[in-house]
């Protein structure tokens, strides 16, 4: 199992800035680096009948948990990865598990809560009992990496999601929550905290919460 711990910051980039951000990062030194090819990532969100993780995230809450199960293109459906990613204050842990599977998930969703239910997996994660699958989305993802610190940046396009409360089967469609711009995000250890602050305190972008998660409920397609 992995498990990692760091600091996150998201900014929101609109179609009209992205040559001026795209200039500010050839500009910046140390430099950004692609360190992975683009690729779509899919994901299956989990919760509660209450939709406590949604409520949690919404309302700002400080100590919070999501569960999901993430795969992505190149890899599905020999690789995928079972996940909790928990905020605590400014800090966010996640915990992954990688799975294989033998054929694609199940698009009957009462299927797949029956394969969660018995997957090992899930219980070595501590996932709570109860949850069903609230949600899906996908988005294509680019992969940057500043070499000397280990700070990551990745940019998240065409980001689309469906909501699965009262659905039966897995959607073939999703609704775009971005039609222009993407979402910019940076990760890295704690205790770069006052570089990282430095390295973007010119960045030519606003900071924005955005939570894929909840934005895919709130505009349920």
């Amino acid at each position: 199992m992995r498990s990692e711990e760091r600091a996150e910051l998201k900014y929101y980039c609109s179609k009209a800035s992205e040559p001026i951000f795209r200039a500010w990062l050839q500009s910046r030194t140390p430099k950004f680096r692609m360190h992975h090819p683009a690729r779509w990532v899919y994901n299956i969100y989990f919760d509660d009948l209450d939709q406590t993780a949604y409520w949690e995230s919404i309302s700002g809450s400080t100590d919070r948990r999501k569960f999901r199960l993430r795969w992505y293109a190149d890899q599905y459906p020999s690789r995928l990865s079972v996940e909790i990613k928990e905020k605590r204050g400014n800090l966010t842990r996640k915990s992954a598990q990688e799975v294989t599977l033998e054929s694609e998930l199940p698009r009957r969703l009462c299927a797949l809560r029956k394969l969660v239910a018995s997957m090992e997996v899930f219980r070595k994660l501590d996932w709570p009992q109860g949850l069903f699958p609230s949600m899906a989305n996908c988005y294509f993802r680019e992969y940057f990496l500043e070499f000397e610190t280990g700070v990551r940046m990745t940019l998240d396009h065409h980001i689309r999601a469906s909501e699965l409360i009262d659905k039966t089967r897995l959607p073939s469609n999703t609704a775009e929550l971005l039609r222009s711009g993407f979402v910019v995000e940076f990760k890295f250890d704690t205790q770069l905290n006052s570089f990282v602050r430095e390295l973007l305190s010119d960045i030519p972008l606003r900071r924005q919460r955005f939570s894929k998660y909840c934005e895919g409920l709130r505009r349920r397609s």
